[in-house]
């Protein structure tokens, strides 16, 4: 089945661009050079043929990247998201905790007592914890440079808004904390 007492493929000659790649069949390594027709994208790599019990495998090996593509029926096959046990870009779906590390910024899913999602800014240090309990849905985080927990709480089923620890400023009025109200009408 192989060519040499080893098993193992022979290196062959670098094929030429009009060579149909999709249609050899003897075993061994063969460099591709760039802009042949019959590569998956005309880029340059290697054609690997080999035997396997129900026939030859052909493989081709980008090389400007990792992408490997199986010659199926006559057609190259890229892998996919589920091939390689990867998540796709567009509708798939996880389980279990998630990290994102972009940059100075970390976003992270866990899920204890509720799902919670945190997001941290690893420059300042401030950072946002986002939480669903029961009906309510809670944010609260730290400040830049450290400080007390600041908090604000949305409950689902009655629309009560709550934010015990801060003010609310609309336009150019405030509510307190201690609900007093400030306002241009006020003075």
């Amino acid at each position: 089945m192989s060519e040499n007492n080893y098993g193992a493929l022979m290196l062959k000659s670098a094929l030429d661009t009009s060579v149909d790649l999709t249609i050899i069949t003897v075993p061994g390594i063969y460099p591709v050079t760039s802009g042949s027709s019959s590569a998956p994208d005309s880029s340059a790599g290697l054609l690997v043929v080999s035997l396997t019990p129900s026939g030859s495998r052909t493989i081709f090996l980008k090389e400007s990247s990792s992408v490997l593509y199986s010659l199926v029926s006559g057609k190259w096959i890229k892998p996919t998201a589920s091939d390689v046990n990867a998540v796709a870009k567009i509708g798939d779906t996880m389980t279990g905790g998630l990290t994102l590390v972009e940059s100075d910024i970390v976003l992270k899913t866990s899920s204890s007592d509720s799902p919670q999602y945190t997001i941290i800014n690893t420059t300042t240090g401030a950072s946002v914890n986002m939480d669903l309990i029961d009906r309510r849905f809670r944010i609260f985080g730290v400040p830049w440079g450290g400080g007390p927990v600041k908090q604000f709480t949305f409950d689902l089923e009655t629309g009560e808004f709550s934010i015990p620890q801060a003010s609310i400023r609309f336009g150019s009025g405030i509510i307190q904390a201690d609900a007093n109200i400030y306002g241009a009408a006020w003075g």
